[in-house]
């Protein structure tokens, strides 16, 4: 599998754990800040919270909204295959985040967070680095 091109995926970012402290107001930032033609989507686990999310949001009703659950490995292999970048706020990293890793690495989709967990920037390298080379990710 190569790198993918824009229009292979309905979405350029997806931002998964939007509705959380750090998931909201990043998903404010964008709203406000997002270059024009930006496509992109919120996603979570509850499809109520987020449409609430969305709502609130300037330009709300372009913005996708997208259900996943850390414990739903399936749910999130749909999201990464969605998103050509998935950023994600849903930690502690090292208990939540390598299912994530795991499913973008499959899809080719890139992969953001924002730890400050060494261990499992460790872990994913480890793991899914050579997975994320073959699929472009």
């Amino acid at each position: 599998m190569t790198r993918l091109k824009r229009a292979d995926r309905p979405y350029d970012i997806v931002l998964f754990g939007a509705t959380g402290f750090v998931g909201t107001l990043t998903a404010e930032y964008l709203a406000a800040h997002a270059p024009r033609g930006l496509r992109w989507a919120i996603a979570g686990r509850s499809e109520t919270k987020l449409r609430r999310l969305r709502e609130r949001l300037p330009g709300g009703a372009e913005i996708g909204v997208l259900v996943a659950d850390v414990a739903d490995p399936a749910s999130l292999r749909r999201l990464a295959e969605h998103a050509r970048v998935v950023a994600t706020t849903v930690g502690p990293y090292v208990t939540y985040g390598e299912e994530l890793v795991a499913a973008c690495a499959d899809t080719g989709a890139d992969y953001l967070d924002l730890t400050g967990e060494p261990e499992f920037v460790d872990l994913m390298y480890v793991r899914h680095d050579a997975r994320a080379r073959e699929t472009g990710a």
